[in-house]
């Protein structure tokens, strides 16, 4: 079965080092997690201190990846 991509909203702008690279996460923005990257410690983090919160896909979601993935 395909692993559903998490979705989450921003609710505070922040900086993530997703072991690539610097990540920049404006709030009010939606974020999918595809995977290639250690996003979902993020996105278990801020579900838990409220810093994200779950949501549905969007038009305007911005898919965080690792770009050699």
């Amino acid at each position: 079965m395909k692993r559903r991509n998490r979705v989450v909203l921003a609710k505070k702008s922040q900086s993530i080092d997703l072991e690539f690279c610097m990540f920049e996460i404006d709030a009010g923005k939606t974020y999918e997690d595809d995977g290639t990257t250690v996003f979902d410690a993020y996105i278990d983090e801020g579900l838990r201190d409220g810093s994200f919160e779950e949501v549905t896909r969007r038009s305007d979601t911005v898919l965080v990846h690792h770009p050699d993935a």
